[in-house]
């Protein structure tokens, strides 16, 4: 599947319109592509790791993903990511376990949050 981010400015594309990205989207069965609520948070259990990935936002100069034991635990931050990418991994031993959840902040240049990306739970790894 290709999904296109239309009007992205990128310092590498300085006269593109919009950039577009193949994600593997398994729609059903084992380890399966999950969405957060909103459809711009989604994620896979790989069974080594946790693919991540979120609608780009052109006002983001960095994303911060955290990670939490459920949606309802304490937050820890995992990873900062630059605003022009919005994909992640999570190797954490704990992904063939367990189920994991995640929640993004994006960032202005100052440093400020401007959007809250909702919670995405990714189960764990069924074999």
């Amino acid at each position: 599947n290709v999904y296109k981010f239309p009007n992205i400015e990128s310092p590498y594309y300085p006269n593109a319109k919009s950039i577009a990205a193949t994600f593997r989207f398994i729609e059903s069965g084992k380890n399966a592509t999950v969405f957060n609520s909103q459809h711009d948070l989604w994620g896979r259990n790989e069974g080594d790791f946790i693919s991540l990935y979120w609608e780009i936002d052109n006002n983001a100069a960095e994303y911060v993903i955290y990670r939490s034991q459920s949606s309802q635990e304490p937050w820890e931050e995992l990873f900062r990511r630059p605003g022009i990418r919005p994909n992640g991994v999570d190797y954490s031993p704990d992904v063939r376990q367990r189920e994991l959840c995640y929640r993004v902040e994006a960032r202005n240049g100052s440093g400020i949050v401007f959007r809250n990306y909702s919670p995405l739970c990714v189960p764990k790894f069924v074999q």
